[in-house]
Formats: C-alpha cells, sequence, structure tokens
C-alpha cells in the first residue's frame, strides 16, 4: 500500500506465539482482535469472514485457517471472484497448497483477469519452459485488464467491521487516538496491509530485454504494461512503467513511462510525508478509501497540501535518472532504443509535457 507501512507495525505484531501456542491477549485491542475474529466466524456473511480471514494472523493463527475462511466465504458467494483471488494469494503463502487449482478457478470466474495466469506464469519460468512463458505472456495481454480487487475487497473488510464494537483505540498510545467510525477506518487500512501481494518477479524477468525471447515477447508485453498501469495498486503501475519502457513502440512510447514514473517518483514521497503526520491520519484514510487508484489517492493528497499533481519542470529526479542509465546499460537493444547509430536517441528526464493531470 502507499500508506506508510510503519504506520502499521506495531498494530500488527498483537500476538506472540511461543513454542507454537499463542499467548493470550494481554491489552484491550489485542483482546479486540481475538473477540473480532470469533464473533464474525459465527455470522452467515462473507463479508464478515473474508474480515475474520485477515484477523486470524493478528492472533497468531496459521494461514490454513484463513484460508478454511475464505472458502467458507467462496460457498456462500461462489461468483465472487475478489474472494477467489484474495484466496488464491493467501494459497501461495502456505506450503504444500494446491494453488494451480485457485488459479484455474479464478481464470474461469474473471477470464478478462490477467492477475489469475500469473501463478501459471511462475510454474513455466520455474520449469524454465520459454515457449510456454511466451503463451501465457500472450494470454495476460489478450484479458484486458490487471485487477488486485482491492476496492472490493476494502469494502468487504469495512462492512464486515460494520458488524462489531470499534477497535478500542482510543486509549491507545498516540497516533492512534481515534474512536467510533474512524477506529473502523484505521483498522479496515491495517487488514488492507495485510492483504497478499501478487509476485511480479517472473512477469519482469520474461519481460526484460535481455532475453532470448524478447522479439517474440515484446507485443505482449508491452500490452501487459497497459493492463498495468492502468491498475487500482501502485505497485502494478509501478511494474507496469517499467514494462512500458523496456517494451517502448517508440521514443514517443518510451517518452510517456518516463512521464508516468517521474509522476508516481514526485506523488509517492509527498504522500508518506504527509500521512505519517498524526494531525493527518483521518483524513488520508478517507482519501484512500473514496480513490479511484493508489496512484489518485497520491494525487489527492497532493491537493490537500495545494501542491502541484505533475512534477515542475525544475525537478530533478534522481530515481528517473538511474533508470535511464540503467536501461541504457542493459537494454540498448530494445525498441525504444532503436536509432540510425545504434545509440539512444532520447532518455533524457522529461519535463510533465506528455500526459498532465488537472490539480
Amino acid at each position: 500500500m502507499v500508506f506508510a507501512a510503519s504506520l502499521f507495525l506495531p498494530l500488527t505484531c498483537a500476538a506472540v506465539t511461543h513454542g507454537g501456542t499463542t499467548k493470550a491477549p494481554v491489552d484491550p485491542y489485542d483482546q479486540w482482535i481475538a473477540t473480532a475474529a470469533t464473533t464474525l466466524d459465527r455470522l452467515p456473511d462473507p463479508d464478515g469472514l473474508v474480515t475474520a480471514a485477515l484477523l486470524q494472523p493478528l492472533i497468531g493463527t496459521s494461514g490454513r485457517q484463513s484460508l478454511q475462511r475464505l472458502d467458507q466465504a467462496a460457498k456462500q458467494e461462489p461468483a465472487a471472484a475478489d474472494i477467489a483471488a484474495l484466496a488464491m494469494l493467501k494459497c501461495e503463502e502456505i506450503s504444500g497448497c494446491d494453488t494451480r487449482t485457485r488459479a484455474r478457478h479464478l481464470q474461469t470466474l474473471a477470464p478478462a483477469n490477467a492477475l489469475g495466469w500469473l501463478l501459471d506464469l511462475h510454474a513455466a519460468s520455474q520449469q524454465n519452459d520459454a515457449p510456454q512463458v511466451t503463451r501465457i505472456l500472450q494470454r495476460m495481454a489478450q484479458a484486458g485488464h490487471f485487477r488486485t480487487y482491492q476496492t472490493s475487497l476494502t469494502k468487504r473488510i469495512h462492512d464486515g467491521l460494520e458488524d462489531l464494537s470499534p477497535p478500542p483505540f482510543e486509549n491507545g498510545p498516540r497516533p492512534y487516538h481515534l474512536s467510533g467510525d474512524n477506529a473502523r477506518i484505521l483498522q479496515t487500512r491495517i487488514l488492507v496491509n495485510l492483504l497478499p501481494v501478487p509476485a511480479y518477479q517472473d512477469l519482469v524477468f520474461a519481460c526484460q530485454p535481455n532475453e532470448a525471447e524478447f522479439a517474440l515477447r515484446t507485443p505482449a508485453c508491452r500490452r501487459i504494461a497497459t493492463e498495468l498501469t492502468q491498475s487500482w495498486s501502485l505497485l502494478a503501475h509501478l511494474i507496469g512503467v517499467n514494462l512500458q519502457r523496456w517494451t517502448a513502440r517508440d521514443a514517443q512510447d518510451y517518452r510517456q513511462a518516463l512521464v508516468l514514473g517521474r509522476e508516481a517518483d514526485w506523488l509517492m514521497p509527498m504522500r508518506g510525508t504527509y500521512c505519517d503526520n498524526q494531525a493527518h491520519i483521518v483524513s488520508c484514510l478517507g482519501v484512500d478509501m473514496k480513490a479511484a487508484s493508489e496512484l489518485d489517492a497520491c494525487r489527492a493528497i497532493a491537493r490537500q497540501q495545494g501542491k502541484p499533481v505533475t512534477p515542475p519542470d525544475t525537478w530533478v529526479d534522481r530515481n528517473q535518472q538511474r533508470r535511464i542509465h540503467r536501461d541504457q546499460e542493459k537494454f540498448h537493444h530494445s525498441p525504444g532504443f532503436a536509432s540510425a547509430n545504434g545509440k539512444p536517441s532520447f532518455g533524457t528526464d522529461p519535463a510533465p509535457g506528455g500526459t498532465k493531470h488537472s490539480p
């Protein structure tokens, strides 16, 4: 998530295990988590079961118990692709879990979502099956979008918490001095922070220009890049920006990727600094709940501060410069670097003149 991870660390270590047994809760918040998980287990409601599944790690229970609750939720709402995706990613964290079967299930429920093919890509990569990797990339490119379902899962968690009393943050250490709906919103964000993150490393490796099959994969990887940059997830967006740079169709396409990367570099630290301030916690959480994407939340926070959404021309993006240098060193033979003399004909950190967002 965009929200600074350190904000939630003290609250995501609520239970301590010793010798495989869970230590009894010792403070009101720990007690609330244990009671909440038990209460939600008893409610015939898929939203409650999803919330209970994410609460389980906070009381020291195993991942399999979380997965059991997700399976119960899926039985109540069998067409829910967001629950299937969460179960698939949770299964990936558990040794011996049948991830491929769950991936097939998600592919059936949401054939237009490229997320369902990531585990197949991982399996083909593990087997060093280059032709199969290429075929899976082509299938992902045909999907149409890349959804991680944060929006719908956030709503499920928030609705699940509505059935409970608010967590007891009002007597907690600052900056958690919240009560009522604000406490529920903070707890929602804590649980959203615990959602499993898709593994992108096989996709990144498969689409790098130094792969022998790169020429065959370039069209598919470029389409996947668009799916990723339009995703709700900021991490997916950043991966997509990388893929677009590597598979750029021409100089203009490469510069467009640089503009997207420059915008993210400008907005992310600005939002992190602002939202780390305890006076802005509730405001930031509210923005995150309403935003169309994590990057959109970053833009909204910039506007709240009266700062530009796009970086000024005078701003020097060191991260961008390093990326350009790496591209020149490693990937100079990719389409985006083609030129008459074999050297990159572009690749300077652009002023944000390509894609602008109104403030």
